[in-house]
């Protein structure tokens, strides 16, 4: 069944900046991540605007209470981890990660309601791991190996047969995702070693420093630039930029997230980001992140360097592209919000927020047109281990339900 959300928003232009004058964003701090991301705390001020959309109640899928599933790029397939959760070592790959052998992942069929686990042809066995990202071909993974090692491959939607892209022994393998063109990005470190590289599949190491660990790297869309944090005891968390279509990487730009460079802060920044790899000919202005010592979701700007505040306490988000613009949909503790992205002389500036549902939704970008984003929360009636899927597309200017 699908369901029109009529409603309306005034978007209003703020005053932009003086021309030939620049004002960094500047956060306020003091708040910290309690618990998963998958679980916020419900404390967020109302948002009373509301944009129209239509949704498409699709049903639950079970999870394991940690990681959030993956969908296809054409919404008809979703991944997700079940079981028992994997400890936070073997989640994060540190030195004391062990086997997640009480772990599975199952694929559903999400053109039916209710989604319909697929009985793959080689299913996937006990302590793979849910990667970062998707793509046509598959999902990634991650395997914890007995000696300690750990590898990266990208298993068949169809199928359930994985390619192991990048798999060395004595060699941890982790945080992948995949670029527009197919390549892998992840972080390698040897088993023995606290500091790990940004690694590339086609081109090998990209970047590496004594006492640098780079974890989590991610694409915006245009192919051959990557962001990556990186984590160091004297600089803390710092997201940096780099274009690297030369073959040479180039560091671009750089930005202090937090001063806290533990591992799992990282892996709360990006986590909520998991998904499709953005194509060629969707290069989005920059890439979100969660800042825990801003209590929300930034837009970092790679131009200038740039964070820009999105929507207090907000999670989780997507980006959004219609004929006025870019845009976003962030998750929040009292809804899914819709909130406006515009630019003067390259300063960008986010308008106030609209609600688009009243529930707590992560969206999952896809390129289906009749079904844009699967949103993805939880389930209700005391379930804390399955979720709640709804496919979503907004309605603009001139747009019907249809």
């Amino acid at each position: 069944m699908l369901l029109a959300l009529a409603g309306c928003v005034e978007e209003t232009r703020r005053p932009s900046p003086g021309s030939g004058s620049r004002t960094p964003a500047t956060l306020p701090e003091g708040y910290v991540l309690d618990g998963p991301i998958a679980s916020p705390a419900f404390t967020a001020r109302n948002i009373n605007a509301s944009v129209r959309a239509v949704i498409e109640p699709l049903g639950t899928v079970p999870f394991d209470g940690l990681v959030l599933p993956l969908v296809s790029p054409d919404a008809t397939r979703l991944v997700t981890q079940t079981g028992s959760p994997p400890t936070w070592g073997t989640t994060l790959a540190s030195p004391d990660a062990g086997p997640a052998l009480r772990t599975r992942l199952e694929v559903y069929d999400i053109t039916q309601a209710p989604p319909q686990r697929i009985r793959l042809e080689s299913p996937l066995e006990p302590g793979v791991l849910l990667g970062r990202s998707a793509d046509e071909r598959g999902f990634l993974v991650e395997e914890p190996r007995p000696d300690g090692a750990r590898r990266i491959g990208i298993a068949s939607w169809t199928t359930g047969t994985i390619d192991w892209l990048a798999d060395e022994p004595g060699v941890v393998f982790s945080g992948g995702v995949l670029t527009p063109t197919g390549d892998l990005i992840a972080s390698r470190r040897d088993i023995m070693s606290p500091d790990s590289a940004l690694w590339s599949r086609k081109l090998g190491e990209l970047a590496s420093d004594q006492d640098v660990a780079y974890t989590f790297p991610f694409v915006s869309g245009i192919d051959g630039e990557l962001g990556v944090l990186e984590l160091t005891p004297m600089r803390g968390t710092t997201l940096t930029w780099w274009t690297y279509a030369s073959g040479q990487p180039i560091l671009r730009a750089r930005r202090r997230l937090s001063n806290d460079s533990a591992m799992i802060g990282a892996y709360q920044a990006t986590d909520p980001f998991r998904g499709l790899a953005p194509g060629t000919d969707e290069a989005r202005p920059g890439v979100l992140v969660f800042s825990a010592q801003s209590g929300r979701v930034v837009f970092f700007e790679p131009t200038h360097a740039d964070l820009v505040p999105l929507v207090d306490k907000s999670i989780s988000g997507a980006w959004v592209r219609d004929d006025a613009g870019w845009s976003v949909l962030l998750t929040t503790p009292e809804g899914l919000v819709h909130q406006r992205l515009v630019s003067s002389d390259g300063v960008w500036e986010a308008l106030p927020a609209a609600k688009v549902l009243a529930d707590v939704y992560v969206p999952r970008a896809t390129r289906s047109a009749e079904r844009p984003y699967v949103l993805i929360g939880p389930s209700g009636q005391g379930a804390t281990r399955r979720l709640s899927i709804v496919g979503l597309r907004l309605l603009f200017d001139n747009e019907s339900a249809g």
